[in-house]
């Protein structure tokens, strides 16, 4: 069942319109930002440590994902000290 905030679900429709809510335009913008689908659906990208390194438009999409449609959020890598 849906999650995403109406906000969001309106600021997904802005950036693509006449795409719905699907997931297609959301994971080839993410894909083409150069993150990565990993297996256990959380996305990743090597120069991204955190959330507040995403544009606006790069953490909209994949927080739509994650509570749309049960994506996995922004992986990170551990630091070598964890």
């Amino acid at each position: 069942m849906p999650q995403a905030s109406d906000v969001l679900q309106e600021k997904i429709e802005k950036y693509f319109p006449g795409n719905g809510l699907n997931t297609e335009a959301p994971v080839q913008f993410l894909r083409a930002s150069g993150y990565l689908l990993n297996m256990d659906w959380t996305w990743s990208r090597h120069d991204v440590s955190d959330y507040t390194d995403m544009t606006q438009m790069e953490y909209d999409c994949l927080a739509f994902l994650a509570y749309e449609w049960d994506y996995g959020g922004l992986r990170v890598a551990k630091k070598e000290s964890e």
